[in-house]
């Protein structure tokens, strides 16, 4: 055995004179989810509040869209087929030009709070 490691030593406690950090405040930050997993909690926590569903001005959601729709426009797809895509996928009726009007490019995602256009 190295002459560094104690063996009586539990090495998955913070060193002699440091406080110990509960697991869950060194991890917690280091934790991810997919967004559909945020969104049911939320419904969840909604429903148990008996709050109504939160609703998002239709700009606003295109601008937080715009991420994927950079995506789809690199990939060659145009605005009237992302549209669809969307309008197929949900009760959201979305034109091409309501995609053009409130797409949000990258500067604007950095500097802007979405929908703010």
């Amino acid at each position: 055995m190295p002459e560094d490691i104690n063996p009586d030593r539990n090495y998955n406690s913070p060193p002699p004179g440091q406080a110990p950090v509960a697991a869950d405040q060194t991890e917690a930050h280091e934790q991810s989810y997919p967004l559909e997993e945020a969104m049911k909690a939320q419904a969840a926590l909604r429903t148990a509040a008996r709050m109504p569903p939160e609703r998002f001005p239709l700009p606003q959601i295109i601008a937080m869209f715009s991420d994927e729709i950079e995506a789809l426009r690199n990939q060659g797809r145009p605005d009237k087929e992302i549209a669809m895509i969307i309008s197929g996928a949900s009760t959201m009726r979305v034109t091409e030009a309501e995609i053009q009007k409130f797409y949000a490019t990258p500067e604007q995602r950095q500097k802007e709070p979405l929908g703010a256009r």
